[in-house]
């Protein structure tokens, strides 16, 4: 049987302070898959950064941001446009790390 879970990640530690409705759903990384996630990784040429955001993208569900005062939907095409570093934090949480309440 296949599991169909999400995860709901705050993007408020990433974004800073007004980002409280701000949240990414992924699909996270099931166990079956670690090795080859990791197996990939290792012989990737890509960045850690690049890599990241490639996995996030592929598991992307949903996403909602504030900005300029407005929630606005994030998709897997915009998603570029947030900073790098946000995309190692919800890797750390697509691979295991405790996600906070949001």
């Amino acid at each position: 049987m296949a599991f169909t879970l999400k995860k709901k990640i705050s993007l408020t530690e990433v974004l800073g302070e007004g980002h409280d409705n701000s949240y990414i759903i992924v699909r996270p990384v099931p166990y079956n898959e670690y090795k080859k996630l990791n197996d990939d990784l290792a012989s990737s040429d890509k960045t850690a950064s690049e890599y990241a955001f490639d996995i996030t993208k592929e598991r992307f569900v949903e996403g909602k941001i504030l900005q300029d005062g407005e929630v606005k939907e994030l998709t897997a095409e915009n998603l570029g446009e947030l900073p790098g570093e946000l995309f190692l934090e919800v890797f750390e949480y697509l691979t295991g790390k405790i996600s906070p309440k949001v």
